[in-house]
């Protein structure tokens, strides 16, 4: 009886256990997919909050007020990649009173859409409410258009640049001197006296002389150990240089040995004239038994009327040799200075191209330089800058900063290496500014947390530092402006400590907090007048006063919302220039009071 009692209560407290063991599993299953549920909801909050942010954007939208037609007329642009439909128009009066207005109106990706809205009054502002599919939904502000603004309320004017920029753009004002050089080819007898051993017939030889540039191949058989000297003698009439200017040669010359030697050299000499004797340019010595192919490709600067090319070869048996001279010029090159003045810098990814300035305006582009460093993002790991005349450019390649330099008035052109600031690290915000410290150039590089100086007169290695705790250079989402006034250096990023956006100054020694800014995303930032004027991305213009650090919205009305990242803002003269980019060639300039 007693077993018995015992196996029933081992049953119950089987069953029991599984009981318990069965609800937990229920609320365990219950608790994961409440949870999943929770996770899904603000994923969906998230990816909606972020398609609303999107097409506020990506939609542009401008308004006037026809009194004659007692109508409102609205322009919308949709640069969404999706169709959008404008649901209602909210008006509001000067007494602060509103207006609902309900529409149903579907516009298409790239279609820019005129709207007339019977209304008895002119509004104060203007808000349009969108939709895009499924809950998403925002609402922006309709801009007055520009010509159409109350009196006291300033306005920019448009123009087109004849380039379409795109991507982060960033611009830079200064004074340059562009110098590039023209070459003139020289006429006259490149060709006379004797190719020795060459065994070239007569024929050959008319052929070769009758031409302004040598092209000689041929194959030969050299029996023994035999010295080959080919010969090709010119004078050149440098008359047609004027003094000062340099005259040039381009040389191309080859040869290719076949045999079974044990020995094969070649060389290639060009005579000195001063001297009095051959200078070895190249050479080579082989004893593999096969094909050996020496070049020369160069440009040799001349001082007289007249030049030697002399191939020499030296076999220990027989070989077949090819000798090919090719391209052989001569030039007059000088330099003449393409404009001297006030430039505006404007560059994309790719080019930066300067443009003329005259009365605050912009003339026509005046020269273009090619980056020619593919896998980098303008604004996020590579930045330029201009100083004086030369333009610099720094770019991360992963574990360093590398700056280098384009002389404007440097006729052979190209960059040049000029510092590297080892140990920088990866960065998705990167910016470099000038600065004059202890009266020679320097380029302040800084990207996140960290910032080195890089001496523009030294090729040395710039130390990197850090910022000082709490200083973020640039937001989390890789917007970043910078300007400077040669004494400060002012950078655009976050407060960390606080979370809010400011602007920093960079002094030369040491970075500090100059001003907690209204602006999430800067798109431009420009200097001058005491002030520092500042563009965010909803295309408000506010004036900070460099001394008081106060912070006011400068009324303007701007016909846009600039879409696009990027340091697109300077202030020249007594006026503000803007460029658009959003792949446009849109600039905009504001006349300020």
């Amino acid at each position: 009886m007693r077993r018995a009692e015992l196996g029933v209560s081992g049953v119950l407290a089987m069953v029991l256990i599984s009981l318990m063991i069965i609800i937990f599993l229920i609320s365990y299953a219950y608790v994961t997919e409440q949870s999943r549920r929770i996770q899904a909801l603000m994923e969906e909050r998230y990816r909606t909050l972020s398609e609303s942010r999107e097409i506020a954007r990506s939609v542009s939208s401008n308004w006037m007020y026809d009194e004659a037609a007692r109508m409102l007329v609205l322009e919308v642009t949709n640069w969404y990649r999706e169709p959008l439909v404008i649901t209602g128009v909210v008006t509001v009066d000067n007494a602060g009173g509103y207006n609902v207005i309900s529409l149903n109106t579907t516009i298409t990706p790239g279609e820019n859409r005129t709207l007339q809205l019977a209304m008895s009054y002119s509004p104060k502002a203007v808000f349009l409410s969108l939709a895009g599919k499924g809950p998403v939904s925002t609402a922006i502000a309709s801009q007055k258009k520009t010509g159409e603004a109350s009196a006291g309320i300033k306005t920019w004017s448009g123009g087109l640049l004849d380039k379409i920029y795109s991507g982060y753009v960033k611009t830079q004002y200064g004074y340059i001197t562009i110098v590039n050089s023209s070459q003139t080819r020289i006429i006259g007898d490149l060709l006379r006296g004797e190719l020795a051993g060459t065994n070239l017939s007569d024929s050959d030889l008319q052929k070769i002389r009758e031409r302004d540039n040598v092209s000689i191949t041929k194959v030969i058989n050299i029996k023994g150990r035999t010295t080959i000297n080919m010969t090709v003698e010119g004078t050149l009439n440098t008359t047609a240089c004027v003094e000062g200017v340099e005259a040039y040669l381009d040389v191309s010359a080859s040869v290719s040995l076949v045999g079974g030697g044990n020995i094969f050299s070649f060389q290639l000499y060009l005579y000195n004239y001063t001297t009095g004797s051959f200078d070895l340019i190249v050479s080579n010595t082989t004893s593999i038994n096969n094909t050996i192919s020496i070049n020369y490709t160069g440009r040799i600067q001349l001082s007289n009327g007249g030049y030697i090319i002399r191939l020499s070869v030296d076999a220990s048996q027989d070989v077949n040799l090819t000798v090919d001279v090719a391209n052989v010029y001569a030039y007059c090159r000088f330099n003449r200075t393409i404009y001297e003045g006030y430039a505006l810098l404007i560059g994309d990814s790719q080019v930066a191209a300067f443009y003329g300035v005259a009365n605050g305006s912009l003339g026509a582009r005046l020269y273009s330089v090619a980056f020619n460093v593919t896998g980098y993002s303008l604004g996020a790991n590579s930045s330029f800058s201009l100083l004086g005349n030369q333009l610099f450019h720094a770019y991360s390649d992963g574990s360093d900063v590398v700056v280098r330099l384009f002389d404007l008035g440097n006729v052979t052109g190209g960059w040049a290496y000029l510092a590297r600031c080892a140990g920088f690290g990866p960065t998705d915000v990167l910016a470099i500014e000038p600065l004059m410290k202890d009266g020679k150039p320097y380029l302040l590089v800084a990207g996140s947390q960290r910032y080195c100086l890089v001496d523009a007169s030294n090729t040395t290695a710039s130390s990197v530092n850090s910022t000082p705790t709490g200083i973020m250079i640039g937001t989390y989402d890789g917007f970043v402006a910078g300007a400077s006034d040669y004494l400060r250096v002012y950078l655009t990023g976050i407060n960390i400590s606080s979370n809010k956006p400011s602007i920093f100054v960079f002094d030369g020694q040491s970075f500090s907090e100059s001003v907690e800014i209204p602006v999430a995303r800067p798109v431009g930032l420009a200097i001058g007048g005491g002030a520092l004027w500042l563009m965010g991305d909803s295309g408000t213009l506010y004036m900070i006063n460099t001394a008081t650090k106060q912070v006011s919205i400068y009324e303007v009305v701007l016909s846009f919302i600039p879409r696009e990242k990027g340091d697109k803002l300077e202030r020249i003269d007594n006026k503000l220039i803007f460029i658009r980019g959003d792949s446009t060639s849109e600039y905009w300039v504001l006349e300020l009071g």
